[in-house]
């Protein structure tokens, strides 16, 4: 009753003026007319933007860059490129622009590559052979080569899964944001 009392006073416009009955009625048939919903899901394409990565690739992701690095890091990833299934080509994902997002290394975009580049240098020390056959893939490249698709997942992925869902019943401070974005991204790929 009370929302009636609230509402009576549009309703009015709308049923005694004029041109509100006709703006209104073109609303009405704009939205008869309106484009299709289109279905498809857009995503980050990896093999659209670089030939050398097949849509059956075996995806392993290096971890994100810490003050303090171990062996043990580099050879759990070596050891997740060695399971590739044969026939399948092996990506290593450097996720750059997360580590930024999430802080690591106070998110300094010199200490991220300079981590990345030595763990490289790390792993092709400790597997030439296999490493040979890896392709490398960093994040923030993969993004800018195709932001539209990449920030619209992003979007579909908050659409999908609650707060809660994505980071848990922990989130206390603004550093939780990153952690958020970093989680639907990892949701995404």
């Amino acid at each position: 009753m009370a929302l009636n009392k609230l509402l009576d006073p549009v309703r009015n416009h709308f049923t005694n003026d004029d041109r509100a009955m006709e703006l209104l009625e073109s609303v009405r048939q704009f939205k008869k007319e309106a484009a299709p919903i289109i279905s498809e899901f857009r995503r980050l394409d990896l093999p659209s933007i670089n030939k050398n990565i097949p849509s059956n690739c075996h995806l392993v992701f290096a971890p994100l860059p810490s003050e303090a690095p171990t062996l043990q890091s580099a050879m759990d990833v070596i050891a997740q490129l060695r399971a590739c299934p044969e026939g399948h080509t092996s990506v290593l994902f450097l996720s750059d622009w997360s580590a930024r997002v999430r802080n690591a290394c106070q998110g300094d975009d010199k200490v991220i590559q300079s981590y990345y580049d030595v763990f490289l240098c790390c792993l092709k020390a400790l597997d030439p052979k296999g490493m040979e056959a890896v392709v490398v893939v960093k994040q923030s490249e993969a993004i800018l080569a195709d932001p539209s698709n990449y920030w619209i997942s992003v979007i579909n992925i908050g659409r999908h899964f609650m707060l809660d869902d994505v980071m848990g019943t922990n989130m206390t401070d603004s550093d939780s944001v990153g952690k958020v974005i970093v989680s639907m991204h990892l949701e995404m790929t």
